[in-house]
C-alpha cells in the first residue's frame, strides 16, 4: 500500500476534523458549515504560516501564494498579529 501524499494526507485530516465536528454537534442543526470552515481552516493557517516565517509578512505571503497586501488585509480580518 502506497503512502498518501501531503495533500492526501491534509484532505483526510481534514475529513477527520469534520467527522468529528458533526458527532459533536449531537443533532444539533448546522448552520453555514461552509463559511464556518473556510473561516476556521483560513485563521488556523494564517497563524501557522506567520509563527513558521517568525512573522515576516512577506516570506508567510510568498509560501501561501498570495501578495502582501492580501495577507496584510486577512491578518487584520482575522484579527492576528504578526510577531
Amino acid at each position: 500500500m502506497q503512502k498518501p501524499t501531503s495533500q492526501q494526507q491534509l484532505s483526510i485530516s481534514l475529513t477527520e476534523a469534520l467527522n468529528s465536528y458533526m458527532r459533536d454537534l449531537s443533532g444539533e442543526s448546522c448552520n453555514n458549515l461552509y463559511q464556518a470552515t473556510l473561516d476556521v481552516v483560513e485563521k488556523e493557517l494564517l497563524q501557522f504560516t506567520l509563527a513558521h516565517c517568525r512573522g515576516n509578512i512577506s516570506a508567510a505571503a510568498k509560501m501561501l501564494g498570495m501578495s502582501r497586501t492580501t495577507l496584510t488585509r486577512k491578518i487584520s480580518v482575522h484579527k492576528l498579529r504578526a510577531k
